[in-house]
């Protein structure tokens, strides 16, 4: 075959694969939120936590709250990924944040490519590292607002009025976000990405299903009266005591309109109970601005 031939194929051919290759659509990353809880089942402190994904790195974290779960054992994390990606954690129980004493690994999740919610616990053992974490879980809108509430105990609750974007500095419509029900309110809009806000004349909680306060489990809320003092269930104690998280609480001690996780025992009447059963879409990334 003569070179000008060949030259021609060769151009031919190259031209042909610039086409073939510019026909298929390159796939866009996208940038989005990872995040939830993380608890060392055996009481260990929470030293660190890994997201294996596209752009992942170290998570940033937050101690959950102490009074529930002693040791520290319980944290928020929170981490930008680019997607679509496969999504693990590598955490580290115990011992210090250079020096883990557990290495403990939650399996892959399938390809994701937006704002996930995931929850996962983790059985401590020492040795090499190894998948002891359960698998990545969503949570419910009710479990992610017990979640997101713990961040606060301590502070105004408004805090958590800013983190949801609804309203401005932490009032709503001229209520402060420290009161129990905006608080609540506010938590609901942020978890299920602003598709409830339950502000209400009757106090009844749009999206959720009214259940029974023997049922009642964590994540479920407590709405006593109309207006007189609305709580998140963390636990149940049975016979009609339950720990609780909640702002403004009527307990004697905290601060006026301060998160605190306390017991509770509402009155037998006069009081209902709530229920988010739905998956969390929360999207908004770090639990504060």
């Amino acid at each position: 075959m003569n070179r000008v031939v060949t030259r021609a194929l060769t151009a031919i051919l190259g031209g042909l694969a610039v086409l073939g290759t510019a026909a298929v659509p390159a796939t866009a990353a996208t940038p989005f939120w990872v995040s939830g809880t993380v608890r060392c089942a055996g009481g260990s402190a929470v030293e660190g936590v890994w997201v294996n994904a596209s752009g992942g790195g170290w998570a940033s974290w937050q101690v959950a709250n102490r009074e529930q779960y002693g040791g520290a054992s319980m944290a928020y994390y929170w981490r930008q990924v680019t997607g679509p990606t496969t999504v693990s954690l590598h955490i580290g129980c115990g011992g210090s944040p250079s020096s883990w004493k557990t290495r403990d690994d939650t399996p892959a999740t399938g390809t994701l490519g937006s704002a996930t919610p995931m929850n996962t616990t983790c059985s401590e053992a020492t040795g090499p590292e190894a998948i002891r974490c359960s698998p990545l879980a969503r949570p419910s809108i009710g479990n992610r607002v017990a979640d997101l509430a713990l961040l606060y105990d301590g502070q105004w609750g408004g805090k958590a009025c800013e983190a949801a974007h609804l309203g401005v500095n932490g009032y709503v419509g001229g209520y402060s976000g420290g009161q129990c029900r905006q608080f609540v309110n506010c938590l609901v809009y942020r978890t299920s990405w602003h598709a409830y806000n339950p502000a209400s004349a009757n106090y009844s909680f749009a999206g959720a299903t009214q259940i029974s306060g023997a049922s009642a489990t964590r994540g479920d809320i407590i709405q006593n009266g109309r207006g007189i003092h609305t709580a998140i269930i963390l636990q149940n104690l049975g016979g009609g005591k339950y720990v609780v998280v909640d702002s403004n609480s009527i307990v004697s001690g905290p601060a006026k309109e301060t998160v605190h996780v306390h017991n509770y025992t509402p009155p037998t009447s006069g009081v209902t109970y709530w229920r988010y059963s739905q998956g969390a879409t929360d999207q908004s990334g770090p639990p504060m601005p």
